[in-house]
């Protein structure tokens, strides 16, 4: 299994920037009235609906974080604690 399939698009399953854009184009799918968005990973199939945006969201900040280390930026914010 090298590549997946999301929304009628294959995809490089190495590719986590392709991904990522292809599962933000199924949510803004979803969000102006699309009512399936079917995707495969190898032999499964997940249909993601309005009642599982929550699992997309998920998948999409997943996506987010291992683009954005590919590509070298780093999405971690510190914090800092001054004591008086």
């Amino acid at each position: 299994m090298s590549t997946v399939n999301i929304n009628g698009t294959d995809i490089s399953i190495r590719d986590d920037c392709a991904i990522l854009d292809a599962l933000l184009t199924a949510r803004l799918q979803l969000a102006t009235g699309g009512t399936v968005v079917r995707t495969r990973f190898g032999e499964d199939e997940v249909t993601f609906s309005e009642a599982n945006a929550a699992r997309l969201d998920k998948l999409i900040a997943h996506y987010e974080s291992r683009c954005d280390r590919g590509r070298g930026r780093r999405r971690r914010h510190a914090m800092t604690v001054r004591w008086l």
